[in-house]
C-alpha cells in the first residue's frame, strides 16, 4: 500500500467515528441544553432521536448519491454538510432549530457512512486478476 493510500483510507475510516460519536455526545448536555432553552424532557428526547432519524432515513439515499455522482464528492459534500449543521446545532437558540440541525446533522452522517466504505475500498491497491474477491493477496 502507498502512503497516499494509508493516508487517504485513515481519514475517510475516521468518518464513521465521527457520525457515530456525534449520536451520544448531546446526552450528556441535555439538562444543561433543557436549562438554557427552557424546555422539558420531551422537547429533549427529539433532540437525540432526531439524529438517528435523519441518520436512518437517509442512509440509502446517501449510498444512492455515491452511486451516481461518486464517492469522492459525496463524502467531501456530506463532511462540509456535517460541519455546517455542527456549528448550527452550537449556535441553535430555539429548540425548532436545534432539531432540524441534528436532523440535517443525522442526513450528512447518512451520507458520510454510505460513501466511506467505497473510499476506502477505492483506495486500496487494486487486486490482481487471479485474485478473487476478499482473499488475501
Amino acid at each position: 500500500m502507498k502512503k497516499t493510500q494509508g493516508l487517504t483510507v485513515a481519514a475517510v475510516a475516521l468518518a464513521p467515528f465521527v457520525v457515530f460519536a456525534a449520536f451520544p455526545l448531546p446526552i450528556v448536555a441535555l439538562p444543561a441544553i433543557g436549562a438554557d432553552l427552557g424546555v422539558g424532557l420531551a422537547e429533549l428526547n427529539l433532540l437525540v432521536s432526531g439524529y438517528a432519524l435523519g441518520l436512518g432515513a437517509f442512509l440509502l439515499t446517501g449510498g444512492a448519491l455515491a452511486d451516481r455522482f461518486g464517492a469522492a464528492r459525496v463524502w467531501i459534500g456530506a463532511m462540509a454538510v456535517f460541519a455546517v449543521f455542527s456549528a448550527a446545532c452550537a449556535l441553535a437558540t430555539t429548540v425548532p432549530l436545534l432539531v432540524g440541525a441534528r436532523i440535517a446533522q443525522g442526513a450528512a452522517g447518512a451520507a458520510l457512512m454510505a460513501s466511506s466504505l467505497s473510499l476506502v475500498v477505492q483506495g486500496l491497491e487494486p487486486r490482481s486478476p487471479r485474485t478473487p474477491g476478499w482473499s488475501s493477496r
